[in-house]
Formats: structure tokens, sequence, C-alpha cells
């Protein structure tokens, strides 16, 4: 069963130890962090919404917006790869995505990024719902309006 909850200030440095110690083949579209500070600084600021994804009490990921009161709110996930392409991504995001809908964010409509060349990313993406709004560079942009 797939647990989502606000990421507590102890488990910054479990999630980033994590991300930083997969194998780069696997995060090569993922990486909006360039070091533990700046992850550190995402994850506590108010702006962002960060929520700790566990599978049988263990930590497995993170679901994240950033740029909450924005235009273009972003969401972002990991999941490690020793979980990924097992549907916990799919549960975090729906889980995620009502949430940000029925919660207290009152979040409308949500925006991503995804590598043109992350065949199976988009193909989640679209099967939930997001749409393709453009493109930017080796990227598309895609949307859901909850």
């Amino acid at each position: 069963m797939i647990e989502l909850y606000k990421t507590s200030k102890t488990e910054i440095d479990s999630l980033y130890k994590q991300l930083s110690n997969e194998n780069k083949e696997y995060v090569k579209h993922f990486t909006p962090f360039k070091d533990f500070d700046e992850f550190n600084n995402n994850v506590i600021n108010t702006e962002n919404i960060f929520n700790t994804i566990k599978f049988r009490k263990k930590i497995i990921g993170f679901v994240m917006l950033r740029g909450k009161s924005t235009k273009q709110k972003r969401l972002g996930i990991y999941v490690q790869s020793q979980f990924a392409n097992q549907g916990y991504g799919k549960i975090a995001i729906e889980l995620f995505l009502k949430n940000l809908k029925l919660g207290a964010y009152k979040i409308d409509k949500v925006y991503l990024k995804v590598s043109k060349n992350n065949i199976s990313a988009k193909k989640l993406y679209k099967k939930l719902g997001f749409l393709i709004e453009y493109e930017e560079g080796n990227d598309y942009i895609m949307s859901i309006q909850l």
C-alpha cells in the first residue's frame, strides 16, 4: 500500500541520498536539483509542496509541486528505480493530484515537463489525463485540469 504525506525535515537527507545514489541513466531526465542545499531549500520552501512516498513503511521517493502560487505550478516525481514501473508512481500522482484539488490548496491546473525521449513517463502522464501544451527544446510541457 502506498502512503503519501508531507515530507518532514528528518527525511530530507534520506531522500537526497536516494536520489544521489541512483543510476545516472535512470535519473537522466530528472535533474531539478544541483546539490543538497538546493534540494533542502526546495523542500522547506513554503512555495512548494513536497510529499514523501512510502511503500510498506519504506521511503521509496517523493512527489512535489513547485510554485504553488504561480500560474504554472510544476509537478515532479521521483521513485527509486527498484520500485519503478510497478504502478507506485501512478498511485502517488493520483493521490497527490486529488489532495491538491480537494485539500487546502484548491489548485485547479498543474503542469509538468517531460523529456520527449522519456516514452514511459509520457505514456503514464497521458494515461493520467495530462495533455501536451507545447514543446520546450527536447521536452514537452504537459498539463492537467483538476
